[in-house]
């Protein structure tokens, strides 16, 4: 099936903004191609077809396992890279029992601050971009262009002809991985000739109302470790506050600034707690038979 629909864009989408949302995890780049021109050759193809507006570019999904150099050269190039702990796939189901996931919720902030006429680019495989058919409609009515990647042509009738369709190799092409020479003889002529966005690591888990969850030297490993992750992920977390533990619930409270005896209530029915009383029953008891 050819998805060689790559119409130049109308002349009012050609110097509006373009986001792109990036399901890294479903759509990942491929050996033998250099992260540091990912984000300059997509700016490259879609420049050509005469989209020249802002451009963003949002790469989602648990990132735990992307060596942390790869990462960094995401980040430097321009891409902005967001961690989300709490799964697998920015398409797959954000909590249990909802049907939001991340990338649609991050879209739907997105197009609250961004009326149209705006393009928005969609990187993932057939099957997660089959659950977004009913959002990309709805988009679509609101005067949103929509382009759709893929890593390999969807099965015929699998995603509705409308949008403007590219193969993720195709978007990728001045990013392919060649000698060192080459490869800082091409990096240098693209950097030269577009500029971007600054980028950055964040944490989903870890934003909220005071911080974006930016991770500032960029390290998400040692991010992970960290205490602060590890107080953020109690308040973010789908599991219940009683599999917690209870020395790092109470570490949790005072982090957030909920007082001692508001958090002596909120735990008195920990496991913990109710181990701890059902044994100093005991011993009473045992004390009162002697």
């Amino acid at each position: 099936m050819s998805l060689n629909r790559y119409e130049e864009a109308p002349p009012e989408l050609q110097t509006a903004k373009t986001m792109v949302w990036w399901d890294i995890k479903s759509c990942p780049v491929p050996e033998g191609y250099d992260p540091l021109l990912v984000r300059r050759s997509i700016e490259s193809v879609l420049s050509d077809k005469q989209y020249r507006g802002p451009l963003t570019i949002i790469a989602l999904g648990n990132l735990e396992d992307i060596p942390l150099e790869d990462l960094q050269a995401y980040s430097s190039s321009g891409i902005v890279m967001k961690h989300d702990p709490f799964v697998e796939s920015s398409c797959t189901e954000n909590r249990e029992g909802t049907t939001i996931t991340s990338l649609m919720e991050e879209v739907r902030r997105w197009t609250f601050f961004n009326p149209a006429p705006a393009s928005i680019v969609f990187i993932s495989n057939p099957q997660c971009l089959l659950r977004f058919s009913y959002q990309m409609n709805c988009l679509s009515t609101r005067e949103y262009n929509i382009l759709l990647t893929f890593e390999s042509a969807p099965l015929s009738g699998y995603i509705p002809p409308r949008p403007t369709k590219f193969l993720w190799k195709d978007l990728l092409k001045d990013a392919v991985r060649k000698s060192v020479w080459d490869q800082d003889s091409t990096g240098k002529k693209i950097e030269e000739k577009f500029t971007c966005e600054p980028g950055g690591i964040f944490c989903i888990a870890c934003n909220s109302d005071s911080r974006d969850g930016r991770i500032e030297d960029g390290d998400l490993t040692a991010h992970l470790t960290s205490e602060t992750h590890e107080l953020e992920m109690i308040g973010n977390s789908p599991k219940n506050i009683f599999e917690h533990d209870l020395s790092l619930l109470y570490k949790w409270g005072a982090y957030t600034g909920i007082p001692r005896e508001r958090m002596d209530y909120i735990l008195k029915g920990h496991p913990e707690l109710v181990k701890n009383e059902g044994r100093g029953r005991e011993e009473d008891s045992e004390e009162e038979d002697n």
